[in-house]
């Protein structure tokens, strides 16, 4: 019995020791080692300011410089990319606010995941007929700007993959607000799925016109959209 307990004893303080060392690498990964990047994109063109394509720290303080820089010149904003931090996209969206100005998702391309919280929280829903906007089911991850360090990239998942189970379902919460911004009938419409898109990681991509119709009760069923084809918009995506 007594060794039993010892080994009990040992389990429980290794699972502790390994979790504990595990938080200290990333942490020691996003804060105290210099992260390298990818390259900037040009965020600005012309009067034209876009939300970052993918959506972090550095990038959301690009974007908060550029707008310093040239809020006089900016007329519009576009909303499009794959998503990214939420934390980041509220800074974004913060930052848009204070502009006055109401992103839009263009034609012919696509805003993803927190990509449609920046476009809801800074006060706009507008979706081109040919843009789209995806609701899916979002889970908070461990930051991996670090994501050149091997080290470091193995420690967040990791993390993730303890921290994860456990964590409750509050991007997809976000998503529920956000998708009820653009239609009270929009959470509904989502429920009427066989599988909910909410809870999906796929999820399931809108158009500006789709989002009307269902707003306006003459949509097809939700699974018959969750059947249409998005190879074009997953080719923009990997611009």
């Amino acid at each position: 019995m007594q060794s039993f307990k010892t080994f009990a004893t040992w389990t429980v303080a290794l699972a502790f020791g390994t979790f504990a060392v595990t938080v200290f690498v990333v942490y020691a990964c996003n804060n105290l080692v210099a992260p390298k990047l990818p390259t900037s994109e040009r965020l600005l063109s012309g009067d034209t300011l876009r939300v970052p394509s993918r959506i972090n720290q550095q990038t959301a303080g690009e974007f908060l410089d550029v707008l310093s820089k040239h809020r006089g010149e900016i007329e519009r904003i576009e909303a499009k990319g794959y998503g990214g931090e939420a934390e980041a996209a509220a800074t974004i969206a913060e930052a848009i606010r204070s502009t006055g100005l109401k992103p839009v998702v263009p034609d012919g391309t696509g805003c993803v995941s927190v990509c449609v919280g920046v476009l809801v929280e800074s006060g706009s829903t507008d979706v081109a007929d040919q843009g789209y906007v995806l609701f899916h089911a979002g889970r908070i991850t461990a930051r991996n700007d670090a994501s050149a360090c091997v080290v470091c990239r193995l420690a967040s998942n990791a993390l993730d993959a303890i921290v994860g189970p456990l964590t409750p379902p509050s991007t997809v919460g976000a998503m529920q607000i956000w998708a009820k911004a653009f239609s009270p009938a929009l959470p509904a419409f989502f429920d009427s799925c066989t599988i909910n898109p909410l809870s999906t990681e796929e999820g399931m991509a809108l158009s500006g016109a789709q989002l009307k119709a269902i707003s306006a009760g003459n949509s097809p069923s939700c699974n018959a959209l969750s059947k249409q084809s998005f190879t074009w918009l997953k080719d923009f995506l990997r611009k």
